[in-house]
């Protein structure tokens, strides 16, 4: 598979792999940009690799944050919806997987 780039208004996106279940990423966001976390049938695994973001998760009406810093990493569960706010320019590795 040849390596996929995709620039958007929060960034850019790097697509380092993609199967039928499962997708590896590369976002890069700019500081004060947002990326939105669809609720699809879908497991998503977040790994800061640079700057510092916020996750905000959304179940059942209620918003949870947690603050991410080079080295964590953070999973969404399956049908989670949120998004990722970046604090500084980030860089986040993301692996997303369906059941």
């Amino acid at each position: 598979m040849m390596v996929e780039r995709n620039d958007n208004p929060w960034g850019r996106e790097i697509i380092i792999t993609r199967t039928s279940r499962c997708q590896g990423r590369i976002l890069k966001i700019i500081r004060g940009e947002k990326v939105k976390v669809p609720g699809e049938d879908a497991r998503r695994i977040l790994f800061l690799n640079k700057g510092m973001v916020n996750v905000e998760v959304t179940t059942n009406s209620e918003v949870s944050r947690t603050k991410l810093t080079p080295g964590r990493a953070f999973s969404f569960n399956y049908g989670a919806e949120g998004r990722v706010l970046a604090l500084t320019d980030s860089e986040v590795v993301e692996f997303s997987y369906q059941r």
